[in-house]
């Protein structure tokens, strides 16, 4: 299973109590080129969430009971404004089990794209909580972004 959409078995999402900015680029400037590896997303158009400690350790242990990891960690925490993405890229890096939570007041703008069998699968987030499941491998590259047309919340977590 490389991807898997796991939105039914998320049954919360945190209250937000603390957002950073940052300055944004265009989704005309993430071009996709799948002969050579990029581990990291240019971030250019994200902001950071933060969210208390106890929200955190909340969501892991739910995902640790949930799906039976033994380890889970922060992968990420972004807000996505209007026009912000992601550019493509692997994780290669940190391989594991992805879960992705996100959040948007309106479905169909925002969206989660991958490659699977060299055709870019275009996955929109619905209206309020959308959650994701993926596997990033070294070996099997799994290749991503994000993209945003309306203002987008994610809380990322790796699974071992």
């Amino acid at each position: 299973m490389k991807y898997r959409n796991i939105t039914a078995e998320i049954l919360k999402f945190p209250q937000i109590t603390k957002l950073e900015t940052a300055s944004c680029g265009s989704i005309d400037e993430d071009i996709l080129d799948t002969t050579k590896d990029i581990q990291k997303a240019r971030i250019t158009s994200v902001c950071n969430i933060k969210l208390s400690v106890q929200i955190y350790e909340d969501l892991k242990s739910y995902i640790k009971d949930k799906f039976g990891y033994t380890k889970v960690a922060q992968s990420g925490g972004f807000v996505y404004p209007v026009g912000g993405y992601m550019g493509w890229h692997t994780n290669s890096d940190n391989q594991g089990m992805r879960i992705y939570i996100t959040y948007t007041e309106e479905g169909g703008k925002s969206y989660f794209d991958y490659v699977d069998n060299d055709k870019i699968i275009e996955t929109p987030d619905k209206k309020g909580i959308t959650a994701r499941m993926f596997k990033v491998e070294k070996d099997n590259l799994f290749w991503h972004r994000v993209r945003s047309k309306t203002p987008r919340y994610s809380i990322g977590f790796i699974c071992l």
